[in-house]
């Protein structure tokens, strides 16, 4: 009996290999090769606070992601609230329809964002039929084209991620706070938006990085006006060739993703520590 454990134990780690051989060629042999890279110039690390130039786009881009994340959180929570209390028939079509982005390029979508706010698009179009505004207003070339198309691709991830840490709440507790005689509105606010604390934290912070690297839809939607972090590091390897300040880019950009990933999951954990203890 040891002897079957031991070999199912040993051939469960083999299972493992393909998938931990993955990581190390396409995950950590080039993160590897970034931080290789940066360290061989390390006067880079100072060039990017030196220049206000760096921490000015690094700051418009957690400006731009910031707006993201709020756009997405004010649109998805109500949304994932419906889906929460919706039959199960409407929930299946809903989930469909939020998925259904993912089954399009990122490229194709940020296009059709393009061709939406343009000043002869399809928005312009339908206000200046209505009556609403009299000239055609610049949608695209600039932060509000940026958020948009960002806040659109981002939007199913809020969403999902919420959806699923509000299934995990005992609605009992509504109950009984009603019949306590709180009003539904109140036991909405007191008792259902406090336990969903911790999803919108982690709703967010997944928003919020995947935001601030984003390459393609600020490219196409923000021109060289919305620079982002990402952005300037293409500027550096593909365009100037610097590729060991591009790297140092890079490095900055993955330690800053990291800090936050940490700060996110400690204010969580003390989040929910707090919950059990009340």
């Amino acid at each position: 009996m040891a002897h079957a454990s031991a070999y199912g134990s040993r051939g469960g780690s083999l299972l493992l290999l393909p998938a931990i051989g993955y990581l190390c060629l396409f995950f950590f042999l080039p993160i590897a090769f970034l931080l290789l890279q940066s360290a061989l110039v390390p006067q880079n690390y100072l060039r990017i606070f030196r220049e206000d130039v760096y921490l000015d786009v690094m700051y418009r881009t957690a400006k731009m992601s910031l707006a993201v994340t709020g756009v997405c959180l004010v649109l998805g929570y109500p949304f994932a609230y419906f889906m929460l209390t919706a039959p199960q028939r409407v929930i299946n079509v809903v989930v469909g329809v939020v998925t259904l982005p993912f089954w399009t390029s990122i490229l194709v979508r940020s296009y059709a964002w393009l061709v939406l706010l343009q000043r002869e698009g399809v928005v312009n179009r339908a206000l200046l039929s209505l009556g609403i505004i009299h000239h055609p207003l610049k949608l695209v070339y600039n932060i509000v084209g940026v958020i948009c198309g960002i806040s659109y691709i981002m939007l199913p991830y809020m969403i999902l991620v919420l959806y699923a840490s509000m299934r995990n709440i005992d609605f009992q507790l509504i109950v009984v706070a009603r019949s306590l005689g709180a009003t539904r509105l109140r036991a909405f606010y007191k008792i259902f938006v406090p336990l969903t604390a911790a999803g919108v934290m982690g709703a967010c912070s997944l928003v919020f990085i995947l935001s601030f690297g984003y390459f393609i839809t600020p490219a196409l939607l923000g021109g060289r006006e919305q620079t982002t972090f990402s952005m300037l590091i293409d500027i550096q390897m593909n365009q100037l060739l610097d590729w060991k300040f591009g790297a140092t880019l890079s490095v900055v950009l993955l330690l800053v993703i990291v800090f936050l990933v940490l700060v996110v999951r400690r204010i969580v954990r003390v989040e929910r520590s707090v919950q059990w203890i009340q």
